[in-house]
């Protein structure tokens, strides 16, 4: 076969016989004793020929590795159809990548220095090739994945020709590169833009362009500036121009939000994920209003209603009851909700909406009641000692030990058949969160 000056080459005619359009296939061509192996899908025989003519563009991997140029005669060598043995979705505490499956995409598992990887490869209808990329087969189930896929969920575009990623806070820019790396997405991969407000000075923006590069590790030659009036200071966006991989992590994103919640409830990895993605798709599309001066609500914007259930189906792993209204999720507010959100550090680094969420504690009456009557046990107490410590009366002081203990803040002890009460783990934890808003 001859390579043309757009290093195509013809494939034999007969090379395809007893195989069917859209099967997918190797192809593997030799120099000079030297061979070379690409992907290939096989299309459809144009009605006005005779036979199935494959003309194909030669992958630059395969013009480096053979030194090809315009003219050369290449033979060839073989062709091997791909078959597929797909796997189940989790083995042990990963997600298995060879469980998905896509349209039109080739999926071929393999090794390197003994890692299991995959690469796809997605071609059009015509069968023309596309640049494979390749990934680590096994997705472990911690809470860093999860909040990698928690930011991916409310910060990155679903469809398109890239896979990107766009937030105002370079920590979470930070562990979204981390993260792909452990995935099998390079850094050198990423390009990188900085979105900022019309009346920052450019020479600013320079040196913030400049800084975001330092910190992530990335080539500043791969970064833009751009000028947007919806943004109030600065944001950055960073992404890898590709289709499938866009096609692959988002069906991965989805995979996991329709299945990983059923496990949560007897395996504590699945829970960490699960804790890791709610936490930050709240950081991303969450905010906090107030209706009024005594009421608080806090919603996630989300459209897609499939999202929207599994998002809710996380936050009650946790206790945190869900309202679904139109395009908004409505998380509950209720003591332990908001305790919740408190202790596991929900929108910090928003700081706007995390300092709605503390101002609620400190001004709530529950939230006061609690901390000033539990701070002053520092010992045994039955209800006699505590009704003179916080100046109510012994039956008040029964009954408000009595429901305290029940909801884990205090723990009791009979002795000499007098209920003595003493402060929990649990109980020091809130304290400390209360000293900490």
């Amino acid at each position: 076969m001859q390579i043309d000056e757009n290093y195509r080459i013809t494939l034999p005619k007969d090379a395809f016989n007893g195989y069917l359009a859209d099967d997918f296939v190797v192809i593997t061509i030799k120099k000079n004793s030297i061979c070379y192996s690409f992907l290939v899908r096989i299309p459809s025989k144009c009605p006005s020929r005779k036979y199935l003519q494959v003309r194909r563009k030669i992958p630059k991997e395969a013009i480096m590795a053979l030194n090809l140029h315009p003219h050369d005669i290449v033979e060839f060598c073989e062709i091997e159809k791909i078959k597929i043995v797909y796997a189940e979705p989790f083995k042990g505490n990963f997600f298995d990548l060879l469980s998905l499956k896509f349209d039109n995409v080739m999926i071929k598992p393999f090794a390197r220095e003994g890692e299991e990887l995959i690469c796809y490869w997605k071609s059009s209808k015509s069968g023309g090739i596309t640049h494979t990329i390749e990934l680590k087969r096994y997705i472990p189930i911690n809470r860093k994945i999860g909040e990698f896929f928690g930011l991916m969920q409310a910060e990155s575009r679903k469809f398109g020709y890239k896979f990107d990623f766009t937030n105002k806070l370079i920590s979470e820019h930070k562990l979204f590169i981390e993260v792909a790396e452990q995935l099998g997405i390079s850094r050198s991969q990423w390009s990188f833009g900085v979105i900022y407000n019309p009346q920052l000075k450019e020479e600013d923006v320079y040196k913030i362009k400049k800084l975001f590069a330092q910190k992530l590790c990335l080539d500043e030659q791969n970064g833009y500036i751009t000028k947007s009036a919806t943004i109030k200071n600065v944001a950055y966006m960073i992404s890898i121009s590709s289709t499938i991989l866009n096609l692959v992590m988002n069906t991965v994103l989805k995979t996991l939000m329709e299945k990983i919640h059923m496990y949560a409830g007897k395996n504590e990895d699945f829970k960490e994920f699960c804790k890791g993605f709610v936490l930050k798709d709240l950081l991303g599309d969450g905010t906090i209003v107030f209706p009024s001066i005594h009421a608080v609500q806090i919603v996630v914007s989300e459209e897609d209603k499939e999202a929207q259930n599994s998002i809710a189906s996380m936050f009650e792993i946790f206790d945190v009851a869900t309202y679904k209204n139109l395009n908004k999720l409505y998380l509950s507010t209720n003591f332990d909700s908001i305790l919740w959100f408190l202790q596991n550090e929900a929108f910090l680094g928003h700081g706007e909406n995390r300092k709605k969420l503390e101002s609620y504690a400190k001004r709530n009456f529950y939230f006061n009641v609690l901390e000033k009557r539990i701070k002053h046990i520092n010992s045994k107490v039955d209800a006699k000692v505590f009704a003179d410590l916080i100046s109510i009366k012994l039956q008040s002081a029964k009954r408000y030990l009595e429901r305290t203990h029940r909801r884990g803040f205090l723990q009791k002890e009979k002795c000499h058949g007098n209920n003595f009460y003493n402060i929990t783990d649990k109980g020091r934890k809130f304290l400390c969160t209360m000293a900490s808003l």
